[in-house]
């Protein structure tokens, strides 16, 4: 009875400590993706307690070949936990409304573009950015937008603008408001935060711009930029 019951501890510390390393690596895969530790402190406190029982139930069999494997074990996932929290997101600029500077530093990251730009947009009057846009597509970057629906009927829209420029313009409809403020930048920057591109959210309003260089993050928002486009319709302009 004594040996079944070690047998079935010993696989089950198996199986957890194979589950912690699983969660561990998907965790590094995403972590320099977000700057937030709190979702990743209690996968870390459950590797430990594994970690410190295994430990103990192995000392207690006194096999050497066993304490060197659980050594080495111990320092694989030491690795494994510090990689977790290797962010490699670069903030580079955070700037507020109004009066901040928001605009000019949308405008100099759209400005720096090389091959592509994805905006996704609510309300969109703001004429500094959608010039700035007009002009990136005109030296080649590829520029693609997408939409609030309330764009098709605002008086002031800087849609029909970019649109009648030939800077492909979609309309998301799906959702009670398609509420995104970001661009994706050259598949590494991303620009987000609370700030509309208006000349109201510059002037008027309480807003606020992150700038972040991470490739990984880029990837997140592309793949959901492109899953809104997929169901959005075409603008065509009036």
């Amino acid at each position: 009875g004594s040996c079944v019951q070690k047998y079935i501890e010993r696989n089950t510390l198996k199986r957890q400590i194979f589950k912690s390393i699983t969660i561990l690596l998907n965790i590094s895969r995403i972590s320099s993706t977000y700057s937030e530790k709190s979702c990743i402190l209690p996968q870390v406190s459950t590797l430990v307690v594994i970690i410190t029982n295994h430990t103990l139930f192995i000392l207690r069999e006194k096999s050497m070949k066993k304490i060197t494997t659980t050594f080495l074990l111990f320092l694989l996932l030491s690795f494994v936990a510090v990689t977790a929290f290797a962010f490699q997101a670069d903030i580079t600029k955070v700037c507020f409304s109004p009066r901040g500077g928001c605009t000019e530093a949308i405008v100099d990251q759209i400005n720096a573009a090389k091959s592509e730009i994805l905006v996704q947009a609510y309300s969109f009057t703001s004429a500094p950015i959608a010039k700035a846009l007009t002009d990136a597509f005109k030296r080649g970057v590829k520029v693609q937008v997408i939409l609030d629906k309330s764009q098709k009927s605002e008086r002031y829209t800087s849609a029909t603008f970019i649109s009648n420029a030939g800077i492909p313009t979609f309309i998301d409809d799906k959702h009670a408001i398609a509420h995104n403020k970001i661009m994706i930048i050259d598949q590494q920057t991303v620009i987000t935060g609370s700030f509309n591109f208006t000349k109201a959210a510059e002037e008027k309003n309480a807003e606020n711009v992150l700038v972040i260089k991470s490739k990984e993050l880029a990837k997140e928002y592309m793949d959901n930029w492109y899953k809104h486009k997929d169901h959005s319709e075409k603008y065509e302009g009036r």
